[in-house]
């Protein structure tokens, strides 16, 4: 069914294919499986929830613990209106999704 002719054979299943294996032909050390693994996994990951900080409570959850929190100060939606403030987390999430892997805090407030 997914083609394997002899032992050991790895195949993975990149995300959303139910059916379709690829081929796995990096190191076979427990070390080279695993970094195989965190790559794809971070290549198919969520980008980060952007939130609003509006207490310290998130403060602590989204940033406390990261090496680096990306606190974004935006215009006050009076200012930018609706649309405007979501063109801007928008920018945010494009951002959070590029550096994805850096594992970085994310949050914004208005000015």
């Amino acid at each position: 069914r997914y083609g394997v002719r002899g032992y050991p054979t790895i195949k993975y299943f990149p995300a959303g294919a139910k059916l379709d294996a690829e081929d796995y032909s990096g190191g076979r050390t427990a070390d080279d499986i695993v970094a195989f693994a965190e790559a794809k996994l971070e290549q198919f990951a969520e980008p980060p929830e952007i939130r609003e900080l509006v207490n310290d409570a998130v403060f602590q959850e989204e940033c406390a613990t990261k090496s680096i929190c990306v606190l974004t100060i935006l215009p006050d939606i009076l200012d930018t209106g609706a649309a405007g403030r979501n063109e801007y987390l928008d920018v945010l999430t494009e951002m959070g999704d590029k550096y994805k892997k850096r594992k970085f805090g994310w949050v914004w407030s208005f000015a």
